[in-house]
């Protein structure tokens, strides 16, 4: 965040009991200006609080991991609906741009792709959301679109991001499935 300096300027004379009194005509003055500059800053803070349906989420920092606690049906192996809401403490001194953007566009399953037209897949479309400062929008993350909130000016506050998938379609192929959010936060231009 920006630091302010200040200047104190401090004049000692020593105390008499004579008072001594300044000749108009004799006196001059001097104005001493201060300025600084606040250079716009954001800061996002490690994501908070959490509301989840199927879906937990660990704090590691300055990241973290949203597990889901059971991807597929047991027994139909397809998808089970899951959702969580994070809250992200953010403060920007000036109009600024948070972004949300997935990196695999969808979750996908670590090894091998499976062959297409296969009865089962290894990809998991969901969507994924962003609310900050009186905007924001849920998308999904197949389009390859970043969810982006533009704010005109200073704001602090707690930014909502929602993960949801959707439940049923194809049956997922056994192995463990990720994709990486990113959320990117800066000072307008």
């Amino acid at each position: 965040m920006t630091r302010v300096a200040w200047l104190v300027i401090a004049i000692a004379a020593p105390l008499t009991a004579q008072t001594t009194t300044i000749d108009e005509a004799s006196r001059t003055t001097q104005t001493i200006h201060v300025s600084g500059i606040a250079p716009p800053a954001c800061l996002v803070r490690p994501a908070g609080g959490q509301r989840g349906i199927n879906a937990t989420f660990e704090s590691t920092g300055s990241s973290g991991t949203v597990t889901i606690s059971n991807l597929v049906d047991p027994i139909s192996a397809k998808v089970l609906p899951s959702r969580i809401t994070l809250t992200l403490p953010i403060t920007c001194n000036s109009a600024h741009i948070v972004r949300l953007r997935s990196a695999g566009g969808a979750l996908r399953r670590e090894g091998a792709a499976v062959v297409p037209g296969a009865v089962f897949t290894d990809t998991l479309p969901y969507e994924y959301g962003l609310r900050w400062a009186g905007g924001g929008t849920l998308a999904p993350t197949a389009s390859g679109q970043a969810v982006t909130v533009q704010a005109s000016g200073a704001a602090s506050g707690l930014a909502e991001v929602t993960l949801d998938v959707p439940g049923g379609g194809r049956p997922l192929v056994a192995g463990r499935y990720g994709d990486t959010i990113i959320v990117e936060l800066g000072a307008a231009d």
